[in-house]
């Protein structure tokens, strides 16, 4: 029975892990960078203009797993 509603099914969401390939520290930027289908050198840019980003950077580094 359709009710109305189409179902569209979009790229499959990866888990939010490390990279191992994209990565000049800790790989957390290429990791999110494959996560939200953005550029790692956007992240980059995020993490190196926002205030108290190396805690989170940190947090990340430690928190995440590597692919």
């Amino acid at each position: 029975m359709n009710l109305g509603f189409v179902i569209v099914k979009t790229k499959k969401m990866t888990t939010l892990r490390r990279s191992r390939v994209d990565r000049y520290v800790g790989g957390v930027c290429g990791g999110l960078a494959k996560w939200s289908d953005t550029s790692a050198l956007a992240w980059r840019i995020i993490f190196l203009l926002t205030p108290s980003s190396l805690i989170v950077y940190l947090a990340l580094w430690i928190l995440l797993k590597k692919y």
